[in-house]
């Protein structure tokens, strides 16, 4: 058996040039991190603003035919105005 140390074992202080390339590292992860999440967010937005035009067209189609209806309801029932309740002239 060797007392070798293993080579994978932490075996003091870290160089200048270690610890600069872990932070730099780091922030590259934590900035992709951010950009991943602005991305998804840009997306779901995107899905939002569409979904929410859909729904405002189906609303504008159902308070359309809403306003048909009334109108056309009174137009189709409505008597002239010299005609007498009984239908006759």
């Amino acid at each position: 058996m060797s007392n070798d140390p293993s080579p994978l074992k932490y075996m003091g202080t870290q160089s200048h040039e270690t610890m600069a390339m872990e932070a730099a590292l780091a922030q590259r992860a934590v900035h992709s991190t951010e950009q991943g999440a602005d991305q998804m967010l840009g997306e779901l937005s995107d899905k939002i603003d569409a979904t929410s035009g859909d729904i405002a067209a189906e609303g504008t189609k159902i308070s359309d035919a809403t306003n048909w209806a009334k109108t056309g309801r009174r137009t189709l029932c409505a008597r002239p105005p010299d005609t007498p309740a009984s239908g006759r002239r």
